[in-house]
């Protein structure tokens, strides 16, 4: 999974499952995870969730507190980036009073306040997403795959919030520490936040760069819900750069890869996801290319 190598993990993860499920629930849940968190990276959000459910009802089943736990929070970040917000925060708070009793691991918390920090940037709620990020990086301490999305939200609601620079700073420290982690789940996460931020900052030639770097990665992991806005990105540096050219371009690719979700996902998913706040944000920008107002 930390090399990117998803069909050999995603084959592993299911004969785990398919050897464990009859005799082994404490393993077949956990595969059940590791197949959800691995949907998860592929954008692949209702799948995750039938996997997540399953895991929940394992760990219940078992009275396995910790992993009743981390399920609800990852049960949560499929939700809502659905945007299914009400659902979400229903298993956040399912998950809080697990969160705040003295089995709560080292890795449950910081989780828990990243879906937080996560969601409110997702709900453009700058000063909660601030808040939240501060406490994943504060709690996280030396766990890089927490510590870095929660730098990059930190850096991505202080630049939607004026504070540009600080932002772009931000999220540079997290792309910085994505590429030592070596995991292109992280870092095309990262590269993507440090691309808004830079188009923000008027750095338009550090924003394309950044925003085609993540497509790739985006594009090879099958992520089309975060491949879209890379090359919406892109198109809106190109148009900075006064490259109409590109701009058109890599517009028509944003909307055709953002048009690609509505199968995969089905009307009502594709629609719920529509409504984020952010999505709306951005699709806004798109239309505006589209119709050649740009």
């Amino acid at each position: 999974v930390q090399k990117g190598d998803y069909d050999v993990a995603l084959r592993s993860f299911q004969e785990a499952l398919a050897l464990s499920e009859s005799t082994d629930p404490t393993t077949a849940g956990l595969a059940h995870e590791n197949i959800g968190l691995l949907f998860i990276r592929q954008g692949k959000y209702p799948e995750a969730l039938h996997h997540f459910e399953a895991s929940y009802a394992i760990a219940k089943s078992v009275g396995d507190k910790r992993n009743s736990g981390l399920t609800l929070v990852d049960r949560a970040n499929a939700l809502w980036r659905l945007g299914n917000y009400d659902s979400a925060r229903a298993m956040l708070a399912e998950a809080s009073s697990i969160v705040e009793s003295s089995e709560a691991t080292s890795d449950l918390v910081p989780t828990y306040y990243l879906a937080m920090a996560r969601m409110a940037l997702s709900e453009r709620q700058f000063p909660e997403a601030m808040a939240k990020a501060q406490q994943v990086i504060t709690l996280a301490g030396k766990q890089q795959n927490l510590t870095t999305p929660g730098t990059f939200v930190l850096g991505l609601a202080r630049s939607a919030s004026g504070a540009a620079t600080q932002g772009q700073s931000r999220c540079l420290e997290a792309v910085e520490m994505a590429r030592q982690t070596g995991d292109p789940g992280i870092l095309s996460d990262a590269l993507l936040a440090l691309a808004e931020a830079m188009i923000e900052n008027g750095n338009s030639a550090g924003a394309l760069k950044n925003a085609l770097e993540s497509q790739q990665l985006f594009a090879r992991a099958g992520k089309k819900d975060c491949e879209w806005l890379a090359w919406l990105i892109a198109a809106r540096a190109s148009r900075s750069a006064g490259d109409s050219q590109k701009a058109r371009e890599y517009s028509s690719r944003a909307q055709e890869v953002l048009s690609a979700l509505q199968p995969e996902w089905g009307n009502d998913n594709y629609n719920a996801y529509l409504n984020r706040p952010d999505v709306n944000f951005s699709r806004k920008q798109l239309s505006e290319f589209i119709a050649g107002k740009s």
